[in-house]
C-alpha cells in the first residue's frame, strides 16, 4: 500500500500546539495571548489586537507603537547604583540580659536625696544645755542702776547683802566717769575706784553693764574709748578675769525721756559693744532680744518698775537665765 503523506503545513501546525501547550505570554500592549491544547484565542485587552492568525495558520505579531511600550524596571542592583544620601540607620540593640538591664536601669536613675547626718541633725530643733546656775555665783556684776536691781530685789547669792554687785552708792555710774568713780565695795563696805577693786577682788568672771547713761549724749567714737579703757584698766590689774559685756536693755513706750534715751540710740550703741567684745576677745550677751516685745520692740510694761527703765524681778529673772544659758553654751564650746 502506498503511504499517504502528510501535508507540511498540518505538521506545523502540530508542531505549534505542543509548543504551546505549555506556554502563556501576554502581549507587550496588555493583550492576553493564550495557548491551549487545540485552541487557538486572542483576547484583547484593548481594542486594536495584538496577534492575529494568518491564512496559513501561522501567528503574526504586531509590535505596539513605539510610544506605548513601557519602561523596564531597572535591576535592583542598577536601581541603587546612585543612592540618594541618607542617614544610615541605626540597629537596635541587641536586649540585655535580665540582671545587666535591671543593673543600668538602676544606675541610670537620679539618686534619692538624702540628708547627711549632720544636716539632718542640725534640722531638728537646737535643744541648748541646761543653765548651770552654779556660774551665776562665780561672776561679779559691775554697772548702773541697771545693775542695782540685782541688789535690791535679793536675786543673788546673799540677797541684799550679796558681795557680787559692785555700783556706786547712788546707785548709778556714768560710762564717761569710768576712770574716777568709784563703787562700794562688799568686802570692806568701803568705795573704791573700780581699778582697785578688780586688783584686790581679782574677779573670775565680771559682767559689765554699762551706757545707758551716756547714749543720748556720747558720740560712738567716745562710747568705745570710754568702755575700751575701762577694759583695759581692769586687764592690767586682773588679767586672768574673764570679761564678759552684756548688751543694755529696752525701755517701754511709756518711758517719759525717749527723746533722749530711745531703744534706737540703745541698739546703736549695743552694736558697739558687741564690737568692742569681739575686738578684745570678751564674751557679749545680748540681753535686749529677750526682753524686748516682738510687736513694737519696747520693754512690756510688765516687765518694768514703773518708770519704763529699770526692769522689775520678773523681767530680771529672764535676763539671769539669758546669762547663765549663754556661759553655758560658750563653756561648751570652749
Amino acid at each position: 500500500m502506498k503511504a499517504r503523506c502528510i501535508p507540511t503545513y498540518i505538521l506545523y501546525i502540530f508542531v505549534l500546539i505542543a509548543a504551546g501547550a505549555c506556554y502563556k505570554t501576554d502581549s507587550p500592549n496588555g493583550a492576553i495571548i493564550s495557548f491551549e491544547p487545540n485552541i487557538v484565542t486572542a483576547s484583547p485587552a484593548e481594542s486594536s489586537p495584538a496577534a492575529a492568525i494568518d491564512a496559513s495558520g501561522g501567528i503574526e505579531f504586531s509590535p505596539p507603537a513605539s510610544g506605548d511600550i513601557p519602561a523596564a524596571p531597572l535591576p535592583a542592583v542598577e536601581a541603587s547604583e546612585n543612592p540618594v544620601l541618607a542617614a544610615p540607620e541605626t540597629p537596635e540593640p541587641a536586649p540585655l540580659p535580665a540582671a545587666e538591664a535591671t543593673e543600668i536601669a538602676a544606675a541610670s536613675e537620679p539618686p534619692e536625696l538624702t540628708e547627711s547626718p549632720d544636716v539632718a541633725a542640725s534640722a531638728e530643733a537646737f535643744e541648748p544645755p541646761e543653765p548651770d546656775s552654779t556660774l551665776l555665783d562665780r561672776i561679779i556684776f559691775l554697772g548702773d542702776s541697771t545693775t542695782y536691781g540685782l541688789r535690791h530685789y535679793g536675786l543673788l547669792s546673799g540677797g541684799r547683802n550679796t558681795r557680787q554687785v559692785w555700783t556706786p552708792a547712788s546707785g548709778t555710774l556714768t560710762l564717761d566717769r569710768q576712770s574716777f568713780a568709784t563703787i562700794v565695795y562688799p568686802p570692806s563696805g568701803e568705795e573704791i575706784p573700780i581699778r582697785e577693786a578688780a586688783e584686790l577682788e581679782k574677779p573670775e568672771i565680771l559682767l559689765i553693764t554699762l551706757g545707758v547713761n551716756g547714749v543720748s549724749y556720747l558720740s560712738e567714737e567716745r562710747f568705745k574709748a570710754e568702755y575700751g579703757d575701762l577694759i583695759d584698766g581692769i586687764l592690767e590689774v586682773s588679767p586672768e578675769t574673764k570679761i564678759v559685756l552684756q548688751s543694755m536693755f529696752p525701755v517701754s513706750a511709756s518711758y517719759e525721756h525717749l527723746a533722749s534715751i530711745n531703744n534706737d540710740k540703745i541698739s546703736a550703741a549695743n552694736v558697739w559693744i558687741r564690737e568692742l567684745a569681739e575686738d578684745r576677745g570678751a564674751d557679749y550677751i545680748d540681753s535686749y532680744v529677750i526682753l524686748a516685745d516682738e510687736a513694737d520692740g519696747f520693754l512690756p510694761e510688765s516687765y518694768h518698775n514703773g518708770d519704763g527703765l529699770h526692769l522689775n524681778a520678773e523681767a530680771y529673772g529672764l535676763v539671769l537665765n539669758n546669762i547663765a544659758a549663754q556661759l553655758t553654751i560658750a563653756r561648751e564650746d570652749s
